[in-house]
């Protein structure tokens, strides 16, 4: 199958990021095919292709992307992924998914989630790595040896996607505070 994909071919700015197309290969077992509807875009995905975390010239060309929701278009067996049974047609999330800036993915099954129904592709593609952040930030917050006094520059949504999202920590995109899960009034200062 013939995709498109996102690629660095060079370490730098995004003026260095080239559109590829190549073969993919059929699903293994164990994979899932996911046809790419929403990429998500993360700060590591910069840091990666401009050099930051090192400029190593045999990690080029550099796939990029983590997150992505689409559709399953192929399969090889009966692949489980941890919603259960993945079908063709499934609308899922693939998470750990490197080269997620493409039009199609191979991915194992175990990083393909069910994409909740009232989310759309724009949304889901970037639900993962918000609710593990989030998921890390409650597990600090409830820890008996720490405590959260002013999480205002320490969290936050850490990537973006081509729409808004709402973070259950705070309610619209650009909050004023951020809200501990522990107590209704705010924990941190003002947001600028």
């Amino acid at each position: 199958m013939k995709m498109t994909s996102v690629v660095a071919s060079a370490y730098g700015g995004p003026e260095l990021l080239e559109v590829v197309e190549s073969e993919l290969n059929d699903p293994a077992a164990g994979e899932v095919l996911i046809e790419v509807r929403a990429a998500a875009t993360n700060p590591v995905d910069y840091k990666l292709y401009s050099g930051t975390y090192g400029a190593d010239p045999s990690n080029l060309p550099m796939r990029l992307g983590f997150e992505a929701a689409g559709i399953v278009v192929g399969i090889n067996g009966e692949p489980e992924g941890p919603g259960g049974r993945i079908a063709v047609g499934d609308e899922v999330i693939a998470y750990r998914a490197l080269g997620a800036y493409a039009s199609a993915l191979l991915v194992e099954a175990d990083n393909a989630l069910p994409k909740p129904p009232n989310m759309t592709f724009e949304e889901a593609s970037g639900l993962m790595l918000t609710g593990v952040t989030e998921s890390d930030f409650a597990v600090l917050a409830l820890s008996p040896l720490s405590t959260v006094t002013d999480c205002s520059r320490g969290f936050a949504p850490s990537h973006r996607t081509a729409s808004p999202r709402r973070s259950i920590w705070s309610g619209p995109t650009r909050p004023s505070t951020c809200r501990s899960p522990l107590s209704p009034t705010a924990t941190g200062s003002q947001r600028s």
